[in-house]
């Protein structure tokens, strides 16, 4: 005879016997303070979750997005769910590398954060119910930097094609307005490509004491102290990028290419042209900074 987990009153409960050599079995009750025996179990009716992996999205050089779908909780209600990651095929929870995102079935999103650049990252959804966890399909990706991502005090707006150096911009103008600097002498900064904006810069500040360049290598953002005013190459690609890098204003932008002893290349954030102009007149300008 074993118990049953169900009453038949106040003081007896059903019993079911079973013959172990014979197809004998029937149910009877037993009063509540006789013994018999016990077998217990566990997830009656109850299975693991269903849940699938999201694609990854928004890699950069330190995180990434993904996420998951339950689409059934196995008779048994989700307590935790979310994804798991390791630099390992077949991540598991409980070692630290797992995001927490909610209860129940359903889309969920989760970040992953705390990763290093340049390294492949194996990523599962999870889901867990009182019968266990179950996971959702294997999906790698390697983390890189990325166009628009928050780094380095500004926002990555350039990367070389090693995909490990590149060109930062501030998140805002250097200040309202500003001349050249030297308007009547000529400097020497004359470079126009890409990663030659910090040598204009400090040629220019070397001879010119006031002006954009100045400025921006004087003065130092978000605790780097390494900005320079950009090159004509180096500004066109952040004029590309200027929704991504944001803050720009519909006008002209100083570069550090001289073009003469008393003009300097300006950039149009409206036409994308490139013009010459006085170094004497005024325009907005915007500080970068390479790694």
């Amino acid at each position: 005879n074993y118990w049953t987990s169900s009453s038949s009153s106040v003081t007896s409960g059903y019993k079911r016997q079973i013959d172990y050599n014979t197809n004998f079995e029937t149910r009877a009750t037993g009063n509540l303070n006789d013994g018999y025996s016990v077998r217990c179990i566990q997830g009656e009716g109850q299975v693991l979750p269903v849940v699938t992996t999201t694609a990854i999205s928004g890699i950069t050089s330190v995180g990434a997005s993904s996420g998951g779908n339950v689409t059934s909780d196995g008779g048994a209600s989700v307590s935790a769910k979310g994804v798991c990651w390791s630099t390992t095929p077949g991540p598991i929870i409980g070692n630290g590398k797992e995001t927490t995102d909610g209860t129940g079935t359903g889309t969920f999103t989760s970040t992953i954060s705390g990763l290093t650049l340049g390294v492949t990252y194996y990523v599962r959804a999870y889901a867990t119910n009182i019968v266990g966890t179950a996971y959702g399909d294997e999906i790698s990706f390697t983390t890189a930097y990325t166009v628009g991502e928050n780094f380095g005090g500004g926002i990555i707006f350039y990367i070389d094609g090693t995909g490990l150096h590149g060109l930062i911009a501030a998140t805002s103008d250097n200040a309202s307005t500003s001349d050249w600097g030297c308007p009547t002498t000529a400097t020497g900064a004359t470079e126009t490509a890409l990663g030659t904006g910090l040598a204009n810069s400090i040629t220019i500040s070397n001879t010119c004491l006031a002006g954009a360049a100045y400025i921006c290598i004087t003065n130092p953002i978000n605790g780097f102290g390494d900005w320079y005013l950009p090159s004509k190459d180096e500004l066109y690609q952040l004029y590309l990028n200027k929704a991504i890098v944001g803050g720009f204003s519909e006008t002209l932008y100083w570069s550090s290419t001289e073009m003469s002893t008393t003009n300097a290349s300006r950039q149009d954030f409206i036409t994308g042209l490139q013009l010459s102009h006085s170094k004497s007149m005024t325009s907005r300008f915007r500080a970068i900074r390479s790694f």
